[in-house]
C-alpha cells in the first residue's frame, strides 16, 4: 500500500501536477460572500413592491366590491329597475352593464345610477332594450 502510494506520488511530481486543478478558494468564498451580499440588499426592495403590489390589488377588489354592492343596492331601491335582467361587471373602477330592459327610459336609469357612484371611471352600456308585447 506505502508502495502504491509513493509511486503515485512521483508521478504527480514527475507531471509537474498539470492535472491538478488550480483553485483559488479564498477568492471564491470572497465571490460568494459578495454574491450573498447583493443578493440580500436587494430583497428588501423585492419585499417591499410584492406587498405593495398586494395591497394596490387588494384595495382595488375592494373598491371594485364597494362599487358593486352600492350600484346591486340602488337598483334594488329602484322599482322600475329592480325587475329588470341587469348584470354588472366591475373591474378597476370600470363598470359595465349587461342584460336586457324593457324601455329607453329604465336604460338611461340603470347608466344614471352606475355614472352616480363614487369611484367609477367609466360606465359601458351593453344593455339591450326589449320592449314588451
Amino acid at each position: 500500500m506505502l508502495k502504491t502510494l509513493i509511486i503515485g506520488l512521483a508521478c504527480l511530481l514527475a507531471c509537474g501536477c498539470q492535472h491538478m486543478p488550480q483553485t483559488n478558494y479564498w477568492e471564491d468564498s470572497k465571490t460568494g460572500i459578495q454574491k450573498a451580499g447583493d443578493a440580500a440588499s436587494k430583497a428588501p426592495k423585492r419585499v417591499y413592491q410584492a406587498i405593495k403590489k398586494g395591497v394596490d390589488n387588494t384595495q382595488e377588489a375592494v373598491e371594485d366590491a364597494w362599487i358593486l354592492s352600492n350600484l346591486k343596492t340602488q337598483y334594488t331601491l329602484d322599482d322600475y329597475i329592480k325587475a329588470a335582467n341587469i348584470n354588472i361587471d366591475v373591474s378597476d373602477g370600470n363598470i359595465d352593464l349587461f342584460g336586457h330592459v324593457e324601455s329607453a327610459i329604465i336604460h338611461e336609469r340603470a347608466v344614471l345610477y352606475a355614472r352616480s357612484i363614487k369611484g367609477a371611471k367609466q360606465i359601458t352600456s351593453h344593455l339591450v332594450i326589449i320592449r314588451a308585447l
